[in-house]
């Protein structure tokens, strides 16, 4: 009994350092927990509105993928596989899609105003990839402003054409008309906006927006700035689509209203193709956060190529419908030999009648 005083006053002053000792072995542990919990699914991003999000980004390219695949199928008139696609695409042609499907699934091209939790992105509403164009294609029409980028800028190489729903050109000719998407620029949200380029839309397009990722000497809000990044061009209005595409790479006839170019603006001479700088792959991923922006097809294994019968050496493979170039630029006739050409002309007048 003489002892049972004392332990319980022994225990009583010792349970508080006893609990504090516990917690202090737990409190690491409690910690590295919710921060587990906290941080996004595979598959996720998380913008700066600090919640995680669910970008499709490879769904989607596998979506769009498929579509251009069904077109070649078409043009080559044989069937051509996702896979067989991508594996025949030149490196320049892979990384253009990459980038650009990057910038329309990231947080900057959320289509809904904050503070809204949808993830929706305009890759979410790409409905169809038309072209691919690869570096050095040469141009049907002379650009309005000549770039300086040589084979890794151009008019009409180092950019995609893509169809997209109503919703998503509803909201790219809204930031083109006031920046309606985040009108106070919440971070973590749309940051599309009227593009500053002296050089206008291309033809025939009548819009042009960007992403303005232009450094502190290069202001975006001034109109002989860079943007530095991500820039689109479409149409202001499906009536103003009716003229087509006629002179244009890749999508050569097509009467799409909703068809968008879309391509990446890396300095001031417009070089567009991300493996002209080796940096330039890297500034992509960080300008657009996590965007895991390098792809493999799903599902794809290791695929085995088309004969070389059907890719000719130096072709665009991911290039859509381009008759507008071959009618401008008509194969040299075959040279004729005048003494074969005379005996056959002998020939068929020597030939009896029946």
């Amino acid at each position: 009994m003489l002892m049972r005083k004392p332990l319980g006053g022994l225990m009583k002053r010792s349970l508080p350092r006893f609990v504090a000792a516990l917690l202090v072995l737990l409190l690491p542990a409690a910690r590295a927990a919710d921060q587990a919990s906290s941080k996004p699914a595979p598959g996720t991003d998380v913008c700066a509105d600090g919640k995680p999000h669910t970008f499709r980004l490879r769904e989607n390219r596998d979506r769009l993928l498929a579509s251009l695949a069904d077109e070649k199928s078409q043009i080559l008139h044989q069937k051509i596989e996702p896979c067989q696609l991508w594996a025949n695409l030149s490196p320049d042609e892979q990384a253009i899609f990459e980038v650009v499907t990057a910038y329309l699934g990231s947080c900057e091209s959320r289509l809904h105003s904050p503070p809204s939790a949808s993830d929706d992105a305009a890759l979410d509403h790409a409905v169809k990839l038309y072209s691919i164009n690869g570096s050095g294609l040469a141009d049907i029409i002379a650009p309005p402003v000549p770039s300086g980028g040589g084979s890794c800028g151009g008019y009409d190489s180092n950019r995609v054409f893509i169809g997209f729903d109503a919703a998503a050109l509803a909201a790219m000719r809204a930031a083109h008309d006031g920046d309606s998407l985040n009108p106070k620029r919440a971070k973590g949200y749309n940051i599309w906006e009227k593009s500053n380029d002296p050089g206008g839309p291309h033809d025939p397009f009548d819009q042009r927006d960007m992403i303005c990722w232009g450094g502190a000497f290069e202001p975006c809000w001034s109109p002989v700035s860079n943007s530095e990044g991500p820039t689109f061009h479409f149409f202001s209005s499906d009536a103003h689509s009716t003229a087509g595409l006629s002179d244009r790479r890749g999508v050569c006839g097509l009467n799409d209203a909703h068809v968008v170019e879309l391509t990446l603006a890396f300095n001031w001479d417009h070089e567009s193709d991300p493996l002209c700088n080796k940096d330039w792959e890297n500034e992509v991923n960080t300008k657009v956060g996590n965007a895991r922006y390098k792809y493999e097809p799903g599902a794809c294994g290791k695929p085995a190529k088309l004969p070389p019968a059907n890719v000719p050496a130096g072709s665009n493979f991911g290039l859509g419908p381009d008759t507008c170039y071959t009618k401008a630029h008509p194969a040299a006739a075959p040279k004729v030999d005048p003494k074969a050409a005379e005996g056959a002309v002998e020939e068929i007048k020597s030939t009896q009648l029946p």
